[in-house]
């Protein structure tokens, strides 16, 4: 039970107290006693971390350039068990962390004050664990743009939905009602989302506003052609 619930097996001076309570109740103390433990967070937070793809370098290109601030977003999974904090609030912080925080890119470093405000925009990272070549040199960065909100569904879809989106980029699911269409359309609204507010501007402006002598040059938002109509996806 030890090893299921933390990960370690138990020490000799713990065995020998549960061999030694002879109350009714000595079982169930024990596993209030690891469920209590931090080592149950770090244990089972490794499940989550693994569906959205935890990683602590962008995993594009060659560089493989470090993601210097990925362990809060590991802290925020870990806090978040052991505190058995509810489903839907540990969803609802990571798909809209800044929503809840209402912050901005013009009011994050007074937000950041705030613990909660804190945690909710830490929660947003779950946005941007899909490997990542937008802010390293790469050939072509409008390839590097779409091709990580395409991993950013995929991992949105098959932590929540329990499916992967995948095959729908380029044809309707053959077995699942998932058409093209929709598959496009939840890329335009990542698009926006990750790539164009939480992902570039917002999180750099938290990080600086926390830990500004440990901050990395910033990445950039590159400007686009604006498509005619008859270019843009319907």
């Amino acid at each position: 039970m030890t090893l299921d619930i933390t990960g370690l097996p138990p020490t000799p001076e713990e065995v020998d107290a549960f061999l030694a309570d002879q109350a009714p109740d000595a079982y169930e103390k024990v596993v209030d006693r690891l469920l209590a433990s931090p080592a149950y967070g770090e244990r089972w937070a490794r499940h989550w971390l693994d569906i959205v793809g935890y990683a602590d370098s962008n995993g594009f290109a060659e560089a493989d350039s470090p993601r210097l601030h990925a362990w809060r977003y590991r802290d925020y999974v870990i806090r978040s068990f052991n505190a058995d904090k509810p489903w839907s609030d540990f969803i609802v912080e990571q798909l809209a962390g800044d929503e809840l925080a209402g912050a901005t890119q013009t009011n994050t470093q007074q937000a950041v004050l705030d613990p909660q405000k804190r945690e909710n925009l830490i929660a947003t990272a779950f946005l941007r664990m899909a490997p990542d070549g937008t802010g390293d040199e790469v050939p072509t960065w409008k390839l590097a743009r779409n091709q990580v909100i395409a991993e950013e569904l995929k991992v949105v879809s098959s932590s929540l939905l329990g499916l992967t989106v995948g095959c729908a980029q380029c044809h309707d699911h053959r077995y699942d009602p998932i058409p093209q269409p929709t598959t496009i359309g939840c890329g335009r609204f990542l698009n926006r989302r990750t790539i164009g507010r939480i992902g570039v501007r917002l999180f750099n402006a938290f990080i600086h506003s926390t830990h500004p002598q440990n901050t990395p040059k910033p990445m950039r938002l590159r400007s686009r052609p604006r498509l005619s109509k008859s270019r843009r996806m319907r």
